[in-house]
């Protein structure tokens, strides 16, 4: 149990993590289910249709899952750092932008979440319009959801290495 300001909570964080984590295993299982190596032998994999789309979507709820633990840890980081009151408006702040108010200054750790950010909010709160008229860069959720579930290791790792 993490605890902050010396009183005991409960937190679904741990839970989050393994939720993505699990859906990323999923994802990545059902695509190897769907796909066989290229008949030629050069790389890559030749991907059969999946009607049900389960690579798909065990990717988004790892997308999700990931950014929903990223949220719960870096508050409870905050409120243990900060104090509840002085974190909430810190809170308010795209993800990116929390880490020099909690004392981390990691550049590379920035882009990635922006990018994290960026991607998931693409793919959740999805924008379709003509191919003619689309601007937005091509997103794979499988990549996507690797990308999101290695970001969220690396926060803890953070994280954990300034908790007291």
């Amino acid at each position: 149990m993490i605890s902050y300001l010396n009183d005991p909570i409960f937190t679904n964080a741990r839970l989050y993590r393994d939720i993505a984590t699990e859906a990323l295993s999923a994802s990545e299982a059902a695509f190897f289910q769907n796909s066989r190596p290229k008949d030629d032998g050069s790389p890559g994999r030749v991907i059969a249709f999946d009607p049900e789309h389960r690579s798909f979507k065990q990717s988004m709820i790892a997308i999700v899952f990931a950014g929903m633990y990223m949220e719960a840890r870096l508050w409870l980081f905050g409120c243990n750092r900060l104090g509840a009151a002085k974190y909430k408006p810190v809170d308010q702040q795209p993800l990116e932008q929390r880490l020099a108010a909690l004392g981390i200054d990691d550049k590379t750790l920035e882009v990635d979440l922006k990018n994290y950010r960026e991607a998931r909010r693409a793919l959740v709160h999805e924008k379709s319009v003509p191919l003619s008229m689309d601007a937005s860069p091509i997103r794979i959720a499988q990549a996507e959801a690797a990308k999101a579930v290695q970001l969220m290791y690396r926060i803890e790792e953070a994280l954990t290495e300034r908790e007291p």
